[in-house]
């Protein structure tokens, strides 16, 4: 039901209906998002501080390889290597290889 209350200038404005509604609707969008928001809460909570700083890294740079990583977060690179094996078997890091060197792995956060 849509009503609209006049004003003394003339300007229609929305109704109580309408404004709750309204709030209703946008109640329910901040719901949804908390929820999304706690489930990566609490899946980043059992993450190693490395594995966290890896995840940090390719939300700023993705796309880099391993060895990009491993020079930027100043680890070797078989031990990104071993966190990246985690996260992607975590479902959280997803690798493919690169158009132009099959030989090298590409990495991005996986959506959600």
């Amino acid at each position: 039901m849509v009503s609209t209350a006049g004003t003394a200038s003339g300007v229609e404005r929305p109704g109580p209906d309408d404004v709750a509604a309204a709030l209703i609707d946008a109640i329910s969008s901040v719901r949804r998002a908390a929820r999304r928001q706690a489930g990566r809460v609490e899946a980043l909570s059992s993450l190693s501080g490395a594995e966290i700083e890896l995840v940090r890294a390719l939300r700023r740079h993705p796309g880099r390889s391993v060895a990009e990583m491993a020079a930027e977060l100043r680890l070797a690179p078989n031990t990104v290597s071993t966190l990246v094996a985690r996260l992607a078997a975590a479902g959280m890091v997803h690798r493919e290889a690169d158009s132009s060197d099959r030989r090298v792995v590409r990495l991005s956060l996986s959506p959600g």
